[in-house]
């Protein structure tokens, strides 16, 4: 009884990003008034969701709350090239309900949470990637098919050289970073 399936015409709008906020704003109309929302996507794996529920249940948490995200650029197995930033973080909860004027974000006042989130944002194959680029909610701001073809040239022994990888916003992505680790 946890789960609810919302269903809706996510494709009605032109611009992606409306599609995306209707969405989301939906889903938060599921949930009940005045509890924290928060939405995190199916790429995305909290990696201290205990310290983050006791840091809420302490009662530290206000406004438009940002979780501490280490994007996967690119995956090589176990090998993982991830955007390398001090203090990059994401909007994921809020209180306010229906109230997301831009995907996850609210205008309301940010608040750093301890929360830490690995997202598999590109860390996909080039099929996925490909569909993902045509489908994101930001398709239509940049040249996907450049950005596409930027993205498969890189690989373990080249990614030193690339520098503001953002396709819309090139300083959020300054460089990338290598991590070898197993995540099964």
């Amino acid at each position: 009884g946890k789960i609810r399936v919302i269903e809706d015409n996510f494709h009605s709008f032109s611009y992606p990003m409306d599609n995306e906020t209707h969405e989301r704003n939906l889903l938060a109309k599921a949930c009940r008034k005045g509890n924290w929302i928060i939405q995190i996507d199916d790429d995305e794996i909290l990696m201290n969701a205990k310290e983050f529920k006791d840091w809420v249940d302490a009662g530290k948490a206000s406004g438009m709350l940002m979780a501490h995200w280490l994007m996967v650029f690119k995956r090589f197995g176990d090998d993982l090239l991830v955007i390398d930033k001090d203090n990059y973080v994401h909007a994921m909860g809020t209180r306010l309900w229906g109230g997301y004027i831009g995907a996850r974000h609210t205008g309301q006042n940010r608040q750093v949470t301890p929360l830490r989130l690995l997202h598999f944002a590109y860390g996909r194959t080039d099929e996925q990637i490909a569909l993902k680029l045509k489908n994101w909610a930001h398709a239509k701001d940049f040249d996907t098919d450049r950005f596409f073809e930027i993205w498969k040239s890189i690989s373990l022994e080249n990614y030193a050289q690339f520098k503001n990888l953002h396709p819309i916003h090139p300083e959020d992505w300054p460089k990338l970073k290598l991590i070898r680790q197993s995540l099964k």
